[in-house]
């Protein structure tokens, strides 16, 4: 059975940039977007539901509330894993995990779920990926964010992310270094799943001085 939403034609993806000043762009303080982008509009084919998340969805009996799944440890390395592994493949470096960007991730996830809706922009406070970095003291120059909902397994998640170029764009950002993750369980969709990609300023500062 197909849990995904029905979101052009498949599961609900969204994907959002934000570049900050920096000293190669003299921007003070404005927040720019990069990359803007709805969901993919082809869906692939969905690969085998995982049990560690089928469990959940078929056992919750409140809509509202945000669940962990017991291993989103090893789901949230599974898609670590992925993303490196699709970095590579490309000929790009890998990124580490961030404790910050992760519990970012976690945090918009729950919330989403508790609120039923799914945007990069919180309908109550009107906060975008940049925003919320910034609220939870993450110094960044540049933010990349990736949403999807309704999938069961990493496979189809990344799937989805990888078949839209606007999505893949920011998985295989170049300037990267760091991305948190989440996956979460409730709400309409069942299943959030987030990724949030940072460029800290140390590192750009770094960058700029070569």
């Amino acid at each position: 059975m197909d849990r995904s939403p029905v979101l052009c034609g498949g599961a609900a993806q969204q994907q959002w940039g934000t570049r900050l000043s920096s000293p190669r762009i003299k921007l003070l303080g404005l927040a720019l977007p990069l990359l803007v982008a709805g969901c993919a509009l082809n869906e692939p084919a969905a690969d085998a539901d995982d049990p560690r998340l089928a469990r959940m969805v078929a056992g919750r009996t409140v809509a509202d509330r945000c669940l962990t799944p017991d291993d989103e440890p090893g789901l949230a390395d599974e898609l670590f894993n992925r993303i490196n592994q699709e970095r590579e493949v490309a000929g790009l470096p890998p990124v580490r995990r961030a404790p910050v960007l992760d519990r970012i991730a976690g945090d918009y996830a729950c919330k989403m779920v508790r609120n039923s809706f799914f945007a990069h922009l919180d309908p109550a406070d009107g906060a975008g990926p940049g925003q919320r970095a910034m609220n939870a003291g993450y110094r960044f120059y540049a933010v990349g964010e990736n949403l999807a909902a309704g999938h069961l397994s990493v496979e189809d998640a990344m799937a989805s992310w990888m078949s839209s170029e606007a999505h893949r764009e920011i998985i295989l950002g170049p300037n990267w270094s760091e991305v948190g993750l989440a996956v979460r369980v409730g709400g309409p969709y069942e299943t959030y799943w987030v990724q949030e990609f940072g460029e800290p300023v140390d590192e750009a500062l770094a960058l700029a001085g070569r």
